[in-house]
């Protein structure tokens, strides 16, 4: 009966929604630990995978370990891997650090994928 293909049709979509948001949280904390653990960096940071807001928190995250000052590299995405061509990380970092006071971001020259952020 189509009340009983329907019925299946939303448990299916309650699955496959809750599949997305386990394995959404799963590959920002294994990016989070590659950072801590491989690259072992402090003021660099490769944001790949990990979804916007996650990477924003991260790199939050980290300014205030290293007490809001500094200089920090962070690897983002270029519309080559980004979904839909839209480079989400990057335009989010962008558009949370700039206009900030004793703040600047911009692209590290010569590579559209990374960006310098600067507190003073």
């Amino acid at each position: 009966s189509l009340e009983l293909v329907s019925a299946f049709a939303n448990k299916v979509d309650d699955y496959l929604f809750k599949f997305y948001v386990t394995n959404e949280k799963v590959i920002n904390l294994e990016v989070a630990s590659w950072n801590d653990n491989v690259l072992l960096g402090k003021t660099k940071f490769d944001l790949h995978g990990m979804t916007p807001d996650a990477a924003v928190d991260f790199v939050l995250e980290k300014i205030k370990k290293k007490g809001n000052y500094g200089e920090f590299t962070l690897i983002t995405d270029r519309e080559k891997h980004s979904t839909k061509g839209i480079p989400r990380i990057k335009i989010m970092l962008v558009d949370k650090f700039t206009g900030r006071s004793r703040c600047s971001i911009k692209e590290e020259v010569g590579s559209p994928g990374q960006l310098v952020l600067n507190l003073r």
